[in-house]
This record gives structure tokens, C-alpha cells and sequence, in this order.
């Protein structure tokens, strides 16, 4: 495959990492809800929230988690595909990890909709 493409995919990983650690900065200054797709479920409103500071409280270091994994495994893999430090193992394990902090967010995510929101 063309290390171009890849490098498609490793920018879109790095941008979901920086706009996730924007959505954490601005709800730690504002301290409180705003219309965004990764805190707010699609349907909702953040006015609709039924415990604003507990659900901030509770989301708040698991987006930072995700957005730390996310932008750095997109920086690791722009990296790799140039100079290509990992082997095969390496670059599995380096995805296997974000995709468990994805799935892990996701699962949080639903939980604290359904207690939330």
C-alpha cells in the first residue's frame, strides 16, 4: 500500500487526538456543556443534561485520556511511516492499544448517557 494513503489515516487520527484535547481544554475553562458530538449524545441538547457537574466531573479525564492516545498514536504512525521504527509487532500493538482506549471511551460514553442524560 502506498505510504501516502496511510499517512490519510494517521492525520485523521491526529486530528481526532487535537480535537478531543480542544474539547477537554474548553470544558475545563468553561466548566461547563456545550453542543459537541464527543460530549453531547447527537439527539440532546446540553441544557437536557441532568447533572451537569457530575457528568463533567466523570467525562472529563476519560476524554483527556482519549485525546492524549489518539493524537499520540497518529504522531507515532505519520513518524513510522517515514522512517519506520517499528516492525510488524510493534505497529500492531501500537493499534491494538488505541483501539482498546477507543472501544474503552465508547462504552463510558454510553454509560454515562444513559445516567446523564
Amino acid at each position: 500500500m502506498d505510504d501516502s494513503f496511510l499517512l490519510i489515516f494517521d492525520l485523521i487520527a491526529l486530528l481526532c487526538g487535537v480535537f478531543c484535547l480542544y474539547t477537554w481544554f474548553r470544558l475545563r475553562r468553561e466548566k461547563r456543556l456545550f453542543k459537541n458530538s464527543i460530549i453531547c449524545p447527537s439527539s440532546k441538547e446540553p441544557k437536557d443534561c441532568l447533572d451537569e457537574e457530575a457528568y463533567i466531573a466523570y467525562i472529563q479525564p476519560k476524554l483527556l485520556i482519549l485525546g492524549i492516545v489518539t493524537f499520540l498514536f497518529g504522531a507515532i504512525c505519520m513518524v513510522d511511516e517515514k522512517v519506520h521504527m517499528f516492525n510488524l509487532l510493534g505497529q500492531e500493538l501500537c493499534t491494538a492499544v488505541s483501539l482498546a482506549v477507543v472501544v474503552w471511551f465508547g462504552v463510558c460514553t454510553y454509560k454515562a448517557n444513559k445516567r446523564y442524560w
